[in-house]
């Protein structure tokens, strides 16, 4: 089993030596460039958006800041019976306060 396993990692070890390792005569190799990727963001038409994302994201400039995470209001989205807004802090991670769940 051992013997198995050697093997098995020296092949591998040889495979990705003589992979990366330039061909006789040629150069090295050369560095790939990054990959373009199209913005996933649907328009309001339902059509894929056509621009090219941001290097690193998945979001073209238009569309990364409407996917952002909302932050949680710093007031209860609540109404009192007087028609004006709660004025207690929602609790952690939701919209209300714990009175208005």
């Amino acid at each position: 089993m051992k013997r198995t396993i050697l093997a098995v990692a020296a092949f591998l070890a040889l495979s990705l030596a003589a992979a990366e390792a330039p061909a006789k005569g040629g150069s090295a190799p050369k560095p790939e460039k990054k990959e373009q990727v199209q913005c996933w963001a649907v328009t309001k038409s339902g059509n894929r958006c056509t621009r090219r994302a941001r290097p690193g994201e998945r979001y073209c400039k238009q569309h990364s800041s409407s996917v952002a995470p909302k932050k949680p209001p710093a007031q209860c989205m609540s109404m009192t019976e007087k028609g004006k807004q709660c004025e207690n802090k929602p609790a952690e991670g939701k919209r209300y306060c714990s009175r208005h769940l």
